[in-house]
């Protein structure tokens, strides 16, 4: 009742359509101030009505091999959605208190990081007991953190720097809710791969190296430049 998938502009004339012409990454590269934005990866996300999966709160760049504090998300509604129905909430402000929670995998919270490497992939282990401090659960105080939600209309937009702490919570609408998020690079975003990592993108799909701008254009094709 939960489905996702991800980067499928690469084999997809679909997808490579709407990056090149959706207009999404002009709009980022203004919210970042980037003259140049590059596409990182897209993921489709669908739940049905009654699924009860929920994301819990986490942040997007302890998941992702590169870094910079030009780095986003647009998270495009595909159909009508509100908080009780899956909708993403954030709070307000986080992308600035220079803190990375560690990170967590959909379905399997609670797992151990030694049960996270034998159910997904090697050297997971590692990387995840790398981050100490764990999201705590922001709803529970209101009078220290500000929860902002949206109701959204197919096409509506939510654009956040990926250091934004974020959730989707259970699907409890009658209808299925559908999103497509897009990921950005902007000018300062560097190639960042560890052992351990999520592997999006491998680091020999890249001729990048540690700490390199992101310039591979096959691997991170320029979407968008001013």
């Amino acid at each position: 009742m939960f489905y996702q998938d991800r980067r499928l502009f690469p084999h997809n004339p679909t997808f490579r359509a709407l990056l090149h012409e959706g207009g999404l990454a002009r709009l980022a590269g203004q919210a970042m101030r980037s003259r140049t934005v590059r596409a990182f990866y897209k993921q489709v996300f669908v739940k049905d009505p009654g699924t009860e999966d929920a994301f819990v709160w986490h942040q997007d760049r302890p998941y992702w091999n590169v870094d910079g504090t030009q780095v986003c998300s647009t998270w495009v509604a595909l159909t009508p959605a509100g908080v009780e129905s899956s909708a993403l909430e954030l709070v307000r402000g986080s992308h600035r208190w220079g803190r990375t929670f560690r990170p967590e995998y959909p379905g399997y919270e609670g797992c151990t990081p030694e049960e996270l490497e034998r159910l997904l992939w090697r050297g997971l282990a590692e990387y995840v007991e790398r981050f100490e401090e764990r999201a705590p659960e922001f709803e529970n105080y209101p009078d220290d953190y500000e929860v902002l939600g949206f109701e959204v209309e197919p096409g509506d937009a939510l654009l956040f720097d990926f250091r934004t702490v974020h959730r989707s919570g259970p699907n409890a609408g009658s209808t299925r809710r559908s999103a497509i998020s897009w990921r950005w690079l902007g000018d300062d975003a560097v190639w960042t791969p560890r052992p351990g990592g999520d592997p999006i993108i491998r680091d020999n799909e890249t001729c990048l190296t540690f700490g390199d701008r992101i310039t591979d254009d096959a691997c991170f094709p320029l979407v968008y430049a001013r």
